[in-house]
């Protein structure tokens, strides 16, 4: 699989569904267990079974990594 240059479709999953999220989602897993370790990844996925929302999981998302899951924050993880 060809490496991405920048992240810019995934996060649209919660809007328009389909297969595109895969093309970057790997990639996106990767980056975050590289910066902040397994763990946080670990009590990300445990906290999925009580997300209802984009919303939810988003606030999930920023309180677990501390930035929110956008792809300027995505994007500037990669620096």
């Amino acid at each position: 699989m060809k490496k991405i240059i920048e992240f810019s479709n995934f996060l649209d999953f919660y809007d328009k569904g389909g297969s595109g999220v895969y093309n970057e989602s790997g990639f996106a897993v990767q980056l975050l267990v590289e910066k902040f370790g397994k763990q946080k990844l670990f009590e990300l996925i445990k906290n999925l079974k009580s997300v209802k929302s984009a919303d939810e999981f988003n606030a999930s998302f920023k309180n677990i990594y501390g930035f929110e899951a956008t792809y300027n924050g995505f994007n500037s993880l990669r620096g």
